[in-house]
């Protein structure tokens, strides 16, 4: 081999070594930076878990509060009510939050007596709706705060009429604690007279001083209920709105009722027309479970 084709080749040799460990240190960083993106998405999903979870916990405390205001008084009217939801102003700290109320646990026995009653507070009007005389047990609701125009109507609604809350209630008064309905469409998720999608979640409230450590003192001490309606796109878009665009790209979140995903009722889409893929970079799946209501967040992000 002659001089000039010998160097030919080694330079040949330098320029494809050359290429090779560029590309080899060009793909190290791409993934690098692939993996540093893709962990700080994973710990933006957590924070977003961890926001939802803690906008459920408030909403229970502040329906615990109302249960309080029952047990520290021998009975709770309607300003009282009006008083102690003012006070909170959690309308204003808690997006999706559409009121708080209470609802009576009323034996058919002791309809006239609460029709009378409520009528007295300056509803002439008022009748339990829908009309039912086959039940013997309901649940209207007797107040709810703040009484705007898309709450108004609510009053006297039988929440028993609905298989859906009657069964959360019910699992709220056997264990004592916070039960959430899957996703509702109720005349209490009325907004400006249009229906939206929402839950429900129920408190029990007790009888003053009354044994509640059975189950069956539970149901005989049982007076009622505080709820709240909540609207879960204005719920999570309240929580999304800082997360929104992170680098050039916008986060996409799914949330199911359940966590077989064929089967799970879709709660919550960010972004409708995409949907979160678990061959994706990106994708993220979290589950929040919220004394046995087991909601399924997935996670991703789509280049804007």
């Amino acid at each position: 081999m002659n001089r000039r084709a010998h160097s030919l080749l080694t330079a040949g040799v330098v320029l494809c070594t050359g290429v090779l460990l560029s590309s080899f240190v060009g793909w190290g960083f791409k993934q690098r930076v692939e993996s540093e993106a893709a962990d700080r998405f994973a710990f933006v999903c957590e924070q977003i878990t961890q926001s939802i979870h803690r906008r459920l916990e408030a909403v229970e405390l502040i329906l615990r509060g109302g249960a309080a205001v029952f047990a520290a008084s021998e009975s709770v009217d309607r300003q009282e009510w009006k008083s102690y939801v003012d006070t909170l102003q959690a309308m204003n700290e808690l997006p999706g939050l559409r009121g708080v109320g209470f609802a009576e646990h009323l034996p058919v026995k002791l309809i006239d007596r609460h029709h009378a009653t409520v009528r007295a507070d300056g509803f002439p009007d008022y009748a339990i709706h829908p009309a039912d005389e086959a039940r013997t047990v309901f649940a209207p609701v007797t107040y709810i705060e703040p009484f705007s125009a898309s709450n108004r109507h609510s009053l006297g609604f039988d929440l028993f009429s609905v298989p859906e809350t009657r069964s959360a209630m019910e699992k709220a008064c056997d264990t004592s604690d916070a039960a959430l309905t899957g996703r509702l469409r109720l005349p209490l998720a009325d907004t400006e007279g249009k229906k939206r999608n929402g839950a429900l979640m129920f408190i029990p409230v007790y009888r003053k001083d009354a044994p509640k450590e059975t189950f069956d003192e539970r149901s005989q001490a049982l007076i009622g209920w505080t709820f709240s309606p909540l609207l879960q796109d204005d719920l999570i878009n309240g929580i999304l709105e800082p997360w929104d665009q992170q680098e050039g790209a916008t986060l996409d979140l799914e949330i199911r009722d359940g966590l077989d995903r064929a089967s799970a009722t879709p709660l919550f889409d960010g972004k409708t027309g995409h949907t979160a893929s678990a061959d994706s970079l990106f994708y993220q799946s979290r589950i929040i479970d919220f004394n046995g209501r087991q909601w399924l967040l997935e996670f991703d992000r789509t280049t804007t």
